[in-house]
């Protein structure tokens, strides 16, 4: 049995990690055998849980160089999208295991079956992030996911939606300097944001009209909330005891964890439910609901004008005073009766005021992320959808 080096899952030398035996593959005569034990021994590599530093995996710039030329197993694993590339890659090209995993002499239909059992194989939490912090946080990263898009390799992780502070100066390819990172920066719907130009309006089509912001991202970070007074990743397969499939689809995910946070103050004025929608589904999404066609220009999006004019979003722009009902399909009973019935909807209804404020989507920049939806609630609306997400 030989353990996974302790440079490949990122833990110390003395915790001991899942092991494998990595020997050359079992008799091709056995297919099933072979299929089963080959499986196992890649999948390990997804299972194995990482600490930090989160630096980048020994080896890793290498074979992305690699991916300009691959051989005829590597495209067939590349083909299945970035987790399953990643475990043959954690697997035979480890410096500190040997021999080395071989796949060489097994045919084209036997690997195809494997890759596809890697492929459903779950992910451990703390890789995602390692890769996160490798792709996204570190100086390469930009360099990395430019080689994997260029090789057709999908899936791999989005930008982490919560950043460390301290982490805008340091290199996560330099443990030395990760070591030093400062707690988490905790935010709250309350921490300030600059608005960098003047509020626009645009007509939705056949709808009042929508009032536009851009915002600055970088002042406005992704959420994050801790009990007691918040909730967030549920487990993703409880989103259809909230919300409809249409909207439930639409909502990021991060391995089996949904992108979904929950505020419960003290104060139950300010109760707050939050979603990211997965950055694939923002155009359509905004299409539907207030009638504007977002086209995507050099990685950014940008609105598109009469005319043939493209207004390109600085920063983030924001999608306030909306008409409620848009809504009524996506939501569901349980969360537009919460917004319904909050006092911030029952404020705006007693001042007469027919647009709300109370669901607000926020689209950023760049391409390649979620768009967040803020939704003002009922404090027993929200009791209820913690207790089937969080609490059940």
């Amino acid at each position: 049995m030989h353990p996974i080096s302790s440079e490949m899952t990122g833990q110390a030398p003395s915790q001991a990690g899942p092991s494998a035996s990595i020997s050359e593959p079992c008799s091709i005569s056995d297919p099933n055998k072979t299929i089963d034990d080959i499986t196992e021994k890649l999948s390990v590599y997804l299972a194995a849980k990482h600490s930090p530093p989160f630096t980048a995996p020994a080896g890793f710039d290498d074979a992305l160089n690699g991916l300009a030329s691959p051989d005829r197993i590597v495209q067939v694993f590349q083909s299945q999208g970035f987790w399953c590339w990643l475990a043959y890659f954690l697997a035979t090209k480890d410096p500190k295991t040997q021999p080395p995993l071989s796949l060489s002499g097994i045919p084209y239909d036997t690997l195809s079956v494997i890759v596809g059992h890697v492929s459903e194989a779950p992910v451990e939490e703390t890789l995602v992030q390692r890769i996160q912090s490798t792709l996204w946080v570190a100086r390469r990263g930009p360099t990395r996911r430019s080689e994997l898009r260029k090789a057709g390799i999908s899936g791999f992780p989005p930008r982490p939606l919560k950043r460390p502070r301290g982490q805008f100066l340091e290199d996560p390819d330099d443990p030395a300097q990760v070591a030093k990172r400062l707690r988490p920066n905790n935010t709250t719907p309350g921490t300030p944001r600059i608005d960098i130009t003047t509020p626009v309006s645009h007509p939705a089509a056949g709808q009042p009209t929508q009032e536009l912001h851009s915002l600055d991202h970088i002042s406005q970070p992704m959420l994050k909330v801790n009990p007691p007074d918040g909730y967030e990743w549920p487990d993703a397969r409880r989103i259809p005891s909230v919300f409809f499939p249409e909207l439930g689809d639409m909502i990021a995910r991060n391995g089996h964890k949904a992108s979904i946070f929950a505020l419960f103050p003290p104060d139950a004025a300010k109760c707050r439910l939050l979603l990211n929608i997965e950055a694939a589904k923002v155009s359509p999404l905004v299409m539907r609901l207030y009638g504007i066609q977002i086209v995507e220009i050099e990685e950014q999006r940008a609105f598109a004008l009469p005319g043939g004019v493209n207004a390109i979003i600085s920063g983030s722009a924001q999608f306030t005073n909306t008409k409620l009902s848009l809504w009524d399909e996506l939501f569901g009973d349980l969360i537009i009766q919460g917004v319904r019935n909050s006092r911030g909807y029952l404020d705006e209804v007693a001042r007469g005021i027919m647009l709300s404020e109370c669901v607000s989507m926020e689209v950023p920049s760049a391409t390649d992320h979620p768009a967040k939806i803020t939704i003002t609630i009922n404090e027993f609306a929200l009791n209820d959808i913690i207790t089937r997400l969080w609490l059940s």
